[in-house]
């Protein structure tokens, strides 16, 4: 069950880091003002959110077939793609 615990607080962290991700200020803060790398730094929080996105959804699926004993829609399909 130690891995499990695991897996779930490794979830847990990447769960809270993907909402911080996603409700991040869009502009930098007002008492700096702006620096011109609001676009890209937004542009950097999306591709790094949607990474955590696909490995957490991957780890989930992992969670669910460990528990329930049975393959996920997603796990048969990256079997067949490997």
């Amino acid at each position: 069950m130690g891995i499990m615990n695991d897996q779930a607080d490794l979830l847990w962290k990447w769960r809270t880091h993907i909402v911080e991700l996603l409700t991040s200020s869009l502009s930098a803060n007002s008492e700096e003002g702006t620096d011109g790398n609001e676009y890209q730094r937004n542009l950097d929080n999306q591709g790094e959110a949607e990474a955590y996105l696909q490995a957490y959804s991957a780890l989930l699926a992992d969670r669910k077939e460990a528990v329930s004993s049975e393959r996920t829609i997603l796990a048969t399909h990256d079997s067949k793609r490997v």
